[in-house]
């Protein structure tokens, strides 16, 4: 399809004081003032681009801001809020093509599709994650061996950048995995289609398996080849211990499973508490007493009922049981929560993950949350993932342990480096230039810029991200 636009982009605007807005990163971490404008056509994204090069101010792409640090903030910029720009368009019932604007959240796909009976074929771990915001970050999910990542099941895309216009790019373009997993530093994607996974069930068969050892949990990553869908919890007090938990698609016929009001579940918790005010029940127990209990609490509760045939979830309930938990991070407040997460080759992680959570309880900044998952080598240019395992390590920033948490994640940032490491930029808000270069590599940042120098050449675009970590420097 050609995509034509007649706008003069000469009638330049000047940023409007009034639009300036506050934005956060998703952890409270990092913030950022800018001006911010809502993307409702095409015309206001070439008209923002106009704008910025008038007014001299970048212009900084924001989603549903979901990434935990400065990737989608930029202080004194153009701020674009595609959040408005979400329409879902169409699904081909036949092929499970579906075409939706870059704003529309992973929940308005699934909502729109599941009563048909299809489904995302990778998700990350929140649905409110936006289209534009997955194909950026090239979002993985808990089947990112099985499946790959999200741009892997991308059919095209269209895009906006200030160096070459309006454009549709398929996975045979030289520039696609430069786009996907770009964050956001070529051009405005604004549409893609996605082949879409097809299913007769809504609902998976989730089986725990408690741990003792490191050992333990590699062992059943490596020996399980009949799961959809594996992860693992660790406790983050106690090394060794968590839960393996792997899902399998149900292939019976239930039309009944695949309706929204199967798949939503209630808005209450344990003890009737309402879901959107569990952050505040919550905080009583952000802290380290509090969490050491509560992550023996979950690991005794799988103890009791190990490999015990499983138990049936609704998909939504299974990948985003978080999201039913309106604003959890406010449970960190008036912290922040800072999150670590890094790619290790399959051979290194034995070592390295427990000499990660040695390091934290040596300085008594245990994380909250510890995930695991196994991973294939992603295709995006900056490659994020490798033949291996993932670690996310949940941390609680406040004014007092700042000072040592920064040390800390240097130290777990140089253990990482040791082992061959690979960073997630979605969870990132305190990496250096030389971290970037050692996780990417300087030919693979070198191309970046090769391509950062055509479709963006007087370098509009930009977050604080990349420009701490000086990736997107033109040549």
């Amino acid at each position: 399809m050609d995509i034509s636009l007649d706008t003069d982009l000469s009638k330049a605007e000047i940023p409007d004081p009034a639009s300036v807005q506050t934005d956060w990163g998703f952890g409270y971490s990092c913030v950022a003032e800018s001006y911010h404008r809502s993307v409702t056509s095409v015309d206001d994204v070439l008209r923002a681009f106009a704008d910025a090069k008038a007014s001299g101010r970048p212009i900084v792409l924001r989603g549903n801001g979901r990434s935990y640090g400065d990737v989608s903030l930029q202080p004194e910029a153009i701020s674009l809020d595609l959040t408005r720009w979400n329409a879902v368009e169409s699904l081909d019932p036949e092929t499970g093509v579906l075409v939706a604007r870059s704003g529309a959240r992973l929940e308005d796909i699934w909502r729109f599709a599941l009563p048909d009976g299809w489904w995302l074929p990778v998700v990350s771990g929140t649905m409110l994650t936006t289209l534009a915001g997955a194909l950026s970050a090239n979002i993985h999910g808990k089947n990112n061996v099985q499946s790959g990542t999200f741009g892997e099941h991308i059919d095209w895309l269209e895009i906006a950048s200030p160096g070459r216009g309006l454009e549709r790019i398929t996975p045979d373009h030289p520039d696609f995995w430069t786009i996907v997993g770009g964050w956001g530093q070529l051009g405005f994607i604004l549409r893609a289609a996605i082949r879409m996974k097809k299913l007769t069930s809504g609902s998976v068969l989730v089986t725990d398996y408690p741990t003792e050892t490191w050992d333990q949990l590699f062992a059943l990553f490596e020996n399980d080849h009949d799961s959809d869908y594996q992860v693992a919890w660790m406790d983050g007090f106690r090394s060794g211990k968590g839960i393996y938990t792997n899902a399998k698609t149900i292939s019976a016929d239930e039309p009944a499973s695949l309706r929204t009001s199967y798949q939503v579940p209630s808005d209450r918790m344990a003890l009737r508490i309402r879901k959107d005010q569990a952050h505040k029940f919550l905080r009583w127990f952000t802290n380290r007493p509090g969490m050491k209990f509560l992550s023996g609490l979950k690991w005794l509760a799988a103890v009791k009922r190990p490999g015990d045939g499983g138990r049936m979830l609704p998909l939504v309930a299974y990948h985003f049981p978080l999201d039913f938990v309106p604003e959890w991070q406010r449970a960190y407040r008036p912290g922040a929560l800072v999150q670590f997460q890094v790619g290790i080759p399959r051979e290194a992680a034995p070592a390295a993950f427990p000499a990660f959570l040695r390091a934290a309880q040596r300085a008594k900044l245990e994380p909250y949350l510890v995930v695991v998952k196994v991973h294939r080598p992603d295709p995006s240019l900056l490659s994020y993932l490798c033949d291996g395992y993932s670690i996310a390590l949940d941390f609680h920033q406040t004014r007092r342990n700042q000072p040592r948490l920064r040390e800390l994640l240097r130290e777990l940032t140089d253990l990482s480096h040791a082992h061959g490491a690979k960073f997630y930029m979605a969870k990132d808000s305190f990496l250096l230039p030389e971290d970037a270069r050692k996780s990417f590599g300087s030919e693979a940042i070198n191309q970046f810029r090769w391509a950062k120098s055509r479709f963006d050449p007087d370098n509009l675009i930009t977050s604080s991200l990349f420009r701490r970590l000086e990736i997107a420097d033109n040549p």
